[in-house]
Order: structure tokens, then C-alpha cells, then sequence
């Protein structure tokens, strides 16, 4: 479902405005022709983040989250589209899509080797008292669903960012930039990652 909700993501962010999303299952003929386009969607996300991080000089195994084929069959595939087609990942906030992960998978990851998640109101305490600012370095040796870091960059965004640049563009490259080039989370268990 990650990979999916990868995918579904990547053609939120590249479909042109007045275009069709192609991650809906109602558009094409049956399962495998849609499931066909959902593994080039994939391939192509993965190609695209494997160019940025490159060129940015950070590609490794290790930021590379997703590199592993989809698996699933087609008739999966066609399920879990319609489910979510009628979704926005773009326009819903960081912080909800982690505690919808958290809830959605948590008993999957939790407990087998002492991992637990942090609760919401430890998390927010934390970063209130910590104060992260835009050039500080963050890094969570234990990041689990990144729900600290995403708190992070939700209070730099909104406490340091947000209103004092001139224009919504340079705000926006300012908070890529930070999540990309200083927020750092480390987690023992790949498939949580």
C-alpha cells in the first residue's frame, strides 16, 4: 500500500491542471491494463527520485526507499485505487498522513524489537521545547514513521518560514530545502522506512 500511495503521490504532483489523474480505476478497460499503468507510474517515481537525489549528490541505497517492484496483483491493485482515487495526498497535511500510517500499519511494525511509536503530545512538547530554526541540523536515530521529524518541519515552516520571504515560491524552496538537506531520520527496520 506504501508503494501505491507512493505512486498515487508522484501522479498528484505531475498531472497538469484540467489533465485526468491516472491513478483511477473507472479510466481504463480492466485490472491488468490498469495495473500496467500503475508499475510505469511507479517506475517512473522511482526513476525521478533516484535523478534528484543524484543530482543532488545524496543518492545512496539508504535514500532510496522505495526500490523494490510491486508484487501485488493486478486485481489488488484495481481494489486499493478505487478505495483511494477519490483522495488527495497533496492537499492533506504532513501530520495526517503520518498518524494515518501509524494507525493503518502500527501493529504490523510495533513490538518486534521494542518499537513503539511516540505518542502526539510527547511529540509536539518536544519540538515546542526544542524550538528547531530554519538552519539547525535535526536528526531522530530512531524515526520509526518520522512523525518527529514531520512535527519539525511543520514548526519551522510555520514558525520560522512562513510569512518572511517574498513570495510563496521562495517559501516553498526554502522548506524543501530543509526537509531535504537537514531533517535526518535513522530506523533499524527497512519496511518501516
Amino acid at each position: 500500500i506504501c508503494k501505491l500511495l507512493f505512486v498515487k503521490f508522484y501522479d498528484e504532483l505531475n498531472t497538469k491542471s484540467g489533465e485526468n489523474y491516472k491513478f483511477q480505476e473507472y479510466i481504463y478497460g480492466n485490472a491488468e491494463e490498469l495495473g500496467s499503468v500503475i508499475r510505469t507510474l511507479y517506475s517512473n517515481a522511482q526513476e525521478e527520485e533516484k535523478k534528484k537525489l543524484t543530482q543532488k549528490g545524496k543518492y545512496d541505497a539508504s535514500k532510496a526507499v522505495f526500490n523494490e517492484k510491486i508484487l501485488i496483483k493486478d486485481s489488488t491493485i484495481y481494489r486499493i485505487v478505487k478505495s483511494l482515487q477519490n483522495y488527495s495526498i497533496k492537499q492533506t497535511s504532513i501530520d495526517a498522513k503520518g498518524r494515518a500510517f501509524e494507525k493503518f500499519l502500527g501493529n504490523t511494525f510495533r513490538g518486534n524489537l521494542g518499537q513503539y511509536f511516540t505518542p502526539e503530545p510527547v511529540v509536539k512538547l518536544l519540538v515546542k521545547i526544542l524550538d528547531p530554526k530554519e538552519n539547525d541540523y535535526c536528526i531522530d536515530p530512531a524515526c520509526g514513521s518520522a512523525r518527529i521529524l514531520t512535527q519539525i518541519l511543520n514548526h519551522v515552516r510555520e514558525s520560522h518560514i512562513h510569512g518572511k520571504y517574498s513570495s510563496e515560491k521562495l517559501e516553498w524552496e526554502k522548506i524543501k530545502n530543509f526537509a531535504e538537506d537537514q531533517l535526518h531520520g535513522i530506523e533499524v527496520s527497512r519496511r518501516l522506512v
